[in-house]
């Protein structure tokens, strides 16, 4: 399946209200050494407090799903032949196969702040069955302008950071990563988007794999934030496999 398939999907099902129409494209995501920064302004002086997070150190957010009930310190748990739990102090999405374009499991929360950066780190576990051939399976997403820009990170074919805008239309651009992430065992995901130059950063285990990638549709002010955890496929042939994801240690911080 192409990448431009991939992305119409989420014209068709998205759990974020996507509208409609289309523009699509991919482009292959600059490495540590690539990308001219930007100099459009992303935002206003952020009002984000930072909170005691205990091991995890200080965030603006913060849920290691210690003991807790869902959806934990989120707003809302939202699935599609799914089922979300907590084992074992890690966040547990599990998807079954289904004849649909989208299956979905995850958290979601909404928030009031203002700010240029928004960083989302967790730890995530992907079970390699999860993703055939035709399936793009989503872990973690950013959101600003009230949720009508969000990034996305996807594995697939290949491993991409989506982004979306739903500003008069729907807008997607799949950011390929230069090598995929990996699967079958724990890692430690950061995911960041900078609204004051418009870029992307992405690492896995510490290890830079996207820095300075240019946003293709950056939102024109920020207002309302959001992130989601979890697991989310979609699948141009209307046959997503079964996923499992889990998903500890997240945080977000504003600047």
């Amino acid at each position: 399946m192409n990448i431009a398939a991939l992305l119409t999907l989420s014209g068709l099902v998205s759990a974020l209200d996507p509208g409609c129409g289309a523009a699509l494209g991919s482009n292959t995501a600059n490495g540590p050494d690539g990308g001219a920064p930007r100099t459009e302004d992303g935002g206003g002086a952020t009002n984000a407090t930072k909170t005691d997070c205990g091991a995890l150190g200080s965030h603006f957010f913060c849920d290691d799903f210690g003991g807790a009930t869902l959806p934990s310190d989120f707003d809302m748990a939202t699935q599609s032949s799914g089922t979300l739990a907590i084992t074992g102090d890690e966040l547990v999405a599990s998807t079954t196969a289904a004849n649909a374009l989208r299956t979905f499991a995850r958290l979601e929360k909404r928030f009031d702040v203002v700010g240029n950066k928004f960083s989302l780190d967790y730890t995530q576990t992907v079970d390699p069955g999860c993703i055939g051939p035709s399936d793009g399976v989503e872990t973690g997403v950013i959101g600003v302008h009230s949720g009508l820009h969000y990034v996305a990170l996807r594995h697939g074919s290949p491993d991409h950071i989506l982004e979306v805008s739903l500003a008069n239309g729907f807008y997607a651009q799949a950011h390929n990563l230069p090598k995929s992430m990996p699967r079958g065992g724990a890692v430690k995901i950061a995911l960041s988007v900078d609204y004051a130059t418009n870029m992307i950063a992405l690492s896995v285990d510490g290890e830079t794999v996207v820095a300075n990638e240019p946003l293709k549709y950056p939102p024109p002010s920020i207002d309302q934030s959001m992130i989601a955890v979890g697991t989310l496929t979609d699948n141009g042939t209307g046959r997503p496999a079964a996923c499992t994801v889990k998903i500890d240690d997240v945080t977000l911080d504003v600047e």
